[in-house]
């Protein structure tokens, strides 16, 4: 059996080394919606629920705004809602197909349920996207400590 410690901690280890709990494109959050902040404050305090509570009034009032939808996906992938995070995520994709942090969480989502091949192929994805950045370090990473034995279940 596999360890969740394990994984978890490089899952932490690739995170500190990035420099953040949580990954978003560009140079900060992208709204201008009060609860944005608020739910950015939520999740460095790991408030999953308030963060996803907040989230929500954020898409409502910008139902295109990607960086919204792939925080949602983070705080549900935190609280082990993982069909809600892949949701979230696919739709962070699809308003922003080049969404560097959505791609690295989907990716880190489809290992901790067991889809090694989606995360490779977002990895994939990634790796065309940017050849440094570090949300493909941080997937890179995540794939390897996987294919290691350092998984989920």
């Amino acid at each position: 059996m596999r360890s969740i410690a394990a994984f978890a901690g490089a899952i932490a280890l690739t995170l500190s080394l990035i420099g953040g709990a949580w990954a978003m494109d560009g140079d900060g959050p992208k709204s201008n919606h009060p609860d944005f902040a608020k739910a950015v404050d939520a999740l460095d305090l790991k408030d999953y629920q308030r963060a996803i509570t907040l989230l929500a009034n954020v898409i409502q009032a910008e139902p295109k705004n990607p960086d919204a939808e792939n925080l949602t996906g983070y705080a549900n992938r935190m609280l082990k809602n993982y069909d809600l995070a892949v949701s979230h995520y696919q739709r962070a994709l699809e308003l922003d197909p080049k969404h560097r942090g959505a791609h690295e969480y989907l990716g880190i989502t489809y290992l901790e349920i067991d889809q090694p091949d989606k995360a490779d192929a977002l990895l994939t994805s990634l790796k065309e996207l940017c050849a440094f950045c570090a949300e493909r370090r941080s997937l890179d990473k995540a794939v390897k400590a996987y294919k290691r034995g350092e998984k989920t279940s």
